[in-house]
């Protein structure tokens, strides 16, 4: 019932606390008590003694000092840095489930929380248990802003264990920005999921490495962007050799191991451009998923933009595989020196089982795809545009396809190359040197040389029907139910479906005599006796 018609604000209510008093007040006295009760659950920075946000003095010993307090075992913390600007020479934390916010809404604002290197050769930010989160964080270099990470030192977060056998980093990185840094994320162990962050002006963003003895497995990276991370590469600076987005580093070891493999990976949707000179190089299988990976205006000279190296497997066959699919290569930048692409799209080695489908792969000065000692490869839905680009500086032809140092099992099973540089700008569309048993069939080609090329020891087999050697196949009960709506060439062929059981009987006609259905002109074959 109302109490007065002064409307809502004068209605009689009671407030958390108990009293008398109007609606109205009682909603602000809610308000205010459930903001409270959300800042006592997290703890924030901001007022730390010896914290500077303005970026003049440096924070470590401070901030240093409140995470050794902080409890570690166990209970959920979460920490929040305010916006500002915090230089350090190295935060170590020593937390489990321990989350640290920044303000994260503008990542070169001044409404972020930038972690800023006070030195060279700092890490910013080093994790030695587990079960951590961060988010919205900008983690900075101390070296003035460099073009591609070139000549940066230090860098921005690393997960390691605090004992040799601890191998669970179990953590999370979300929403975070690295910029102008040697490494962006360097981690230790198994299980660390990073989405939504941002790489720019980083020679290595994302590294992760095995620890002895344990199994390499469990780490999500999906929805990242990584911007101008390596540029061209060694070609033009020394210190971004083999610059790499993401680089997965096992045991070489060869054998059944624990620690020489990484499975269980998760590489999805992440976006790659303007500069950075290779996105993937490791150990990729078991279970691995490389997916929906957009990667553009990048590469140079020596790049192989997706390295996947199974050496220290190849001997085991039972547990690798893989799912590569749904990832693009293309770019835009004119053909000029230093070169604005990579020579290779994929270069898989000691690969013992994978899909690869549904990829589109542009712009390569080398070959477009190399598999070299692979077997239980399965390629499909395969679009090259321009490999072999070397034409355009006039250099050698390469190949498309590139099969080399032994193989087996592997199937071509839709291919598409197109190339507009030369008439004869690949050597060959499939150079089998070495593997004894390719499938291959539904390839559609231009500007090769010539279609197959094979070793001594190679065997490729299927349906070899692209180039001017296309060739159709129809089925018919006789050469007048051919479809008429056809055109039709010399050497296509009509199947026939129903032969008779006995008398005079031919397996199928070939067309003599080019022409639009029934002009054209057929020749019965395959008698039966």
């Amino acid at each position: 019932m109302l109490a007065t018609s002064a409307g809502a604000g004068m209605i009689g209510a009671l407030d958390s606390d108990g009293n008398a008093t109007t609606v109205q007040n009682a909603i602000g006295h809610y308000r205010a008590y459930t903001v409270k009760k959300r800042l006592d659950e997290e703890l924030s920075v901001g007022a730390i003694a010896g914290v500077d946000p303005t970026g003049a003095t440096d924070s470590t010993a401070a901030l240093n000092g409140f995470f050794s307090l902080l409890n570690t075992n166990g209970t959920r913390t979460s920490v929040r840095i305010p916006a500002g600007t915090y230089l350090t020479t190295g935060l170590t934390i020593n937390n489990t489930s321990l989350v640290i916010k920044g303000a994260g809404e503008y990542p070169y604002g001044a409404s972020t929380t930038k972690i800023k290197a006070a030195a060279a050769n700092t890490t910013l930010m080093t994790f030695t248990r587990s079960g951590c989160r961060i988010e919205g964080l900008l983690f900075e270099g101390f070296e003035a802003a460099v073009n591609f990470g070139a000549t940066e030192t230090c860098t921005g977060v690393k997960f390691q264990p605090s004992t040799g056998t601890l191998a669970d980093i179990d953590s999370t990185v979300h929403g975070c920005t690295f910029f102008c840094l040697k490494n962006g994320v360097v981690g230790y162990g198994r299980n660390l999921t990073q989405r939504l962050n941002g790489y720019s002006h980083v020679a290595f963003p994302i590294t992760l490495n095995y620890v002895p003895g344990q199994q390499f497995r469990g780490h999500v990276i999906d929805d990242n962007r990584f911007h101008s991370c390596g540029g061209f590469g060694s070609a033009t600076d020394t210190s971004l050799a083999d610059s790499v987005c993401i680089k997965l580093v096992t045991n070489t070891a060869q054998g059944v191991l624990a620690d020489n493999y990484a499975g269980d990976i998760s590489i999805k949707n992440n976006k790659c451009d303007n500069g950075c000179f290779q996105f993937f190089l490791g150990h990729f299988g078991r279970g691995s998923i490389m997916s929906c990976n957009d990667i553009f205006r990048c590469g140079g000279s020596l790049s192989v933009m997706i390295k996947i190296d199974n050496t220290a497997t190849s001997s085991n066959t039972d547990y690798d595989n893989f799912v590569l699919i749904g990832n693009t290569i293309a770019s835009d930048a004119a053909s000029t020196n230093p070169q604005s692409f990579p020579d290779y799209a994929l270069w898989m080695t000691g690969v013992r089982g994978g899909v690869v489908s549904g990829n589109a792969f542009g712009k390569l000065y080398k070959h477009g795809l190399v598999m070299e000692n692979c077997a239980d490869i399965v390629l499909n839905a395969i679009q090259l545009k321009n490999p072999s680009m070397s034409v355009a500086f006039g250099g050698s032809a390469y190949n498309a396809v590139e099969i080399i140092r032994g193989g087996n099992n592997i199937q071509i099973l839709g291919l598409n190359v197109r190339n507009s540089q030369s008439s004869t700008q690949i050597q060959f569309v499939i150079n089998n040197a070495s593997a004894t048993n390719v499938m291959v069939d539904n390839i559609q080609a231009n500007g090769y040389i010539s279609m197959i090329n094979e070793g001594s020891s190679a065997r490729t087999h299927g349906i070899i029907n692209f180039g001017g050697n296309r060739r159709k196949e129809v089925f018919a009960t006789t050469v007048a139910g051919i479809p008429s709506t056809i055109n039709y060439s010399v050497g296509d062929i009509c199947w026939f479906t129903t032969p008779p059981a006995s008398g005079t009987a031919y397996a199928g006609a070939i067309c003599v005599t080019a022409g639009n259905g029934s002009a054209a002109v057929w020749r019965n074959f395959g008698a039966f006796a």
